[in-house]
């Protein structure tokens, strides 16, 4: 996906989020903090944080909440990347109505002073 492309969803559905950090600054960024802002009706899927660059190729769990204050995932040297992956859970047929409702959970990546954010535009459809 794109920024500002949007996804059709059910209630009681897990969407696995894939985001990428990669440094355009053209110098050394330590600090790199990302964190998820998540709708009250979205939860995020515990256990399946994880964040793959070069120090962890095949990934590794990240051991702090992404939904929090933020999570430290590195410095990075430029055109240095990370790629973090993790799951939200939609909640239930009961926090819908029959009309589609659209949600936003919000990343947040801050670096160098500078924060960056993406939105993954998600319209939950409930079947009535």
């Amino acid at each position: 996906m794109e920024p500002g492309d949007s996804i059709e969803t059910m209630p009681n559905a897990v969407l696995d989020v894939q985001v990428e950090y990669r440094n355009l600054s053209g110098k050394h960024q330590k600090n790199v903090s990302l964190h998820v802002g998540l709708p009250s009706e979205m939860t995020l899927v515990r256990g399946t944080e994880r964040i793959l660059n070069t120090s962890n190729v095949n990934g590794r769990l990240l051991d702090a909440e992404l939904t929090g204050p933020g999570v430290d995932i590195g410095g990075y040297l430029p055109e240095g990347n990370a790629f973090v992956v993790f799951s939200i859970r939609v909640d239930g047929p009961d926090s819908f109505t029959c009309n589609p409702r659209t949600l936003t959970p919000q990343v947040v990546l801050t670096s160098g002073g500078e924060t960056v954010s993406d939105e993954l535009i998600t319209r939950v459809v409930k079947r009535c």
